[in-house]
């Protein structure tokens, strides 16, 4: 069945949201296989979507279906979209020190580990191989989640920008506790006799 309920996040709002979606492959009557075509249903319930789908497939078969006349982007891979998001997204949303650790943390880790990659291709696998290698070259579980929450800033917003039309989801590494060193009651006192 080419009809199903997609749920997502809003990226900006967290709100869990949804939609009756057909992505409709079909084979016409001369065997050529026509483009996939993936809608929203105007009509928000399972009937509808379900009548939408028919229309859809009837349409292909009497040739008036027409992709439209631009082919979507190409997807740019991460190392290209990388430099696009520092430049635009982080320079105007960022504060320097910010904008200074993302460039550093695409330049040395994620672009030689995931640069390579479509947007699209980036996918939980690859997230996983990207911590067990930086877990190998001896780099903590905090600042992989740091490399993480920028990957995933970027990503978020290639889907805002149309790049992507889904952000995987990323499994964070548990970081230990701080460790707190308190002042015994003896060096509390000597610290105050001190500062006087």
């Amino acid at each position: 069945m080419s009809v199903r309920r997609r749920k997502w996040r809003d990226p900006k709002t967290g709100a869990l949201k949804e939609c009756w979606m057909i992505d409709l492959e079909f084979a016409r009557p001369d065997g050529k296989k026509a483009p996939r075509v993936r809608k929203v249903s105007p009509v928000q319930t399972k009937r509808g979507a379900e009548e939408y789908e028919r229309q859809l497939r009837q349409a292909l078969l009497d040739g008036i279906h027409k992709r439209k006349e631009h082919e979507p982007k190409e997807v740019p891979t991460l190392a290209t979209f990388s430099s696009e998001f520092v430049e635009t997204y982080a320079v105007n949303n960022n504060k320097p020190s910010e904008v200074a650790s993302k460039r550093v943390a695409f330049r040395l880790h994620l672009n030689p580990t995931l640069g390579h990659l479509r947007l699209n291709e980036i996918g939980v696998k690859q997230l996983e191989q990207y911590k067990a290698k930086k877990i190998a070259e001896g780099l903590s579980p905090k600042t992989i989640n740091n490399h993480q929450t920028i990957l995933r800033r970027l990503l978020v917003v290639a889907a805002e920008w149309n790049h992507l039309e889904h952000v995987p989801p990323i499994k964070w590494l548990n970081v230990p506790e701080p460790s707190f060193d308190f002042f015994t009651f003896d060096e509390a006192e000597r610290l105050i006799e001190a500062a006087d």
